[in-house]
């Protein structure tokens, strides 16, 4: 815990136990500061940022969003997984996904129709 973040109760501005305790209790959160208070200010945004902050929503409002699905059976690429998965663990160091099979796929699909 690095003391700079603790702020003293003790005489000039001294850390005490209670101090530590209560950071370790409550991480994250600046002690001796109100959570929710209105001492916060507001800062008018520069032109640069309300740019910025404008085109980006102009973007997202304006970009097609285009989500496709396709039904595949799985069935035989659950049972190699069901049938490999303890082995290729071992082997590998890691769990059998699913995106080596879809590769492979699309290497295939790729040779068979390359336009």
């Amino acid at each position: 815990m690095d003391p700079a973040s603790i702020k003293g109760s003790g005489a000039h501005g001294k850390i005490m136990k209670d101090d530590v305790l209560a950071a370790l209790e409550n991480p994250g959160v600046a002690l001796g500061k109100e959570l929710f208070a209105r001492t916060d200010r507001r800062e008018k945004m520069s032109n640069l940022r309300k740019t910025v902050s404008r085109r980006l929503v102009e973007a997202k409002n304006t970009t097609a969003m285009l989500t496709t699905f396709n039904e595949v059976d799985m069935t035989n690429i659950m049972a190699i997984r069901a049938k490999y998965k303890e082995t290729f663990k071992t082997a590998h160091g890691v769990n059998l996904g699913f995106m080596s099979f879809f590769t492979k796929a699309v290497c295939f699909a790729l040779q068979e129709f390359p336009q």
